[in-house]
């Protein structure tokens, strides 16, 4: 299977201004952070990754995607006038793959998580609301199920309102994401 190559430009939330592009595979694409500098743009100008990483190039061409990726860097002035790339370009690793060593090294028994699993609820304490992360609160997730049932809109429509995929909301409807059993004991449900 021939791996594709994307090219994504970062917007600020609050003004919609480029500040990062990036290249990588989608795993690349979908992970949320990046660097120190990435980060203290995020903190003062807002961002959400649904709404404001916007993929440009899909290609099976590596090096094309790189020259794409210094291109933009460069017209948009993300390095050197205002931005958080830390290079001028086309220097990052791709989907780099780990030795058989390596992986051994890091799933084996001196691994900091080896021997343990996570419970439902210690997985719960980390999901949902009580993740660092959550752009939903249960008020919200409410909301969706009620909007979903009671106006009729779709799950798309409802992820465009909240800033969500479609799938979450399909999730969250399906009482499969926050789920009900799992709401903390101090969160009031509101009527539905």
């Amino acid at each position: 299977m021939e791996r594709v190559f994307f090219v994504y430009v970062d917007y600020t939330l609050t003004e919609d201004r480029p500040f990062y592009v990036g290249k990588g595979v989608w795993d690349r694409v979908r992970r949320k952070e990046r660097g120190k500098v990435w980060k203290a743009f995020v903190r003062k100008h807002g961002w959400t990754r649904d709404t404001h990483r916007r993929v440009v190039l899909a290609t099976k061409d590596e090096a094309y995607a790189f020259e794409q990726e210094k291109r933009l860097i460069c017209e948009l002035g993300t390095f050197d006038v205002w931005g958080a790339n830390l290079t001028e370009g086309g220097d990052g690793s791709s989907g780099y793959r780990w030795s058989e060593a390596a992986r051994k090294r890091v799933s084996g028994p001196n691994h900091r998580m080896s021997g343990q699993s996570m419970t439902e609820v210690e997985r719960a304490k980390r999901a949902g609301e009580n993740h660092g992360d959550a752009r939903l609160t249960w008020t919200i997730v409410d909301e969706i199920r009620r909007r979903h049932v009671e106006e009729g809109l779709s799950t798309r429509q409802l992820g465009r309102l909240y800033s969500i995929t479609g799938q979450h909301v399909q999730k969250i409807c399906a009482f499969k994401k926050w789920k009900p059993e799992l709401r903390p004991h101090n969160v009031p449900r509101t009527a539905t």
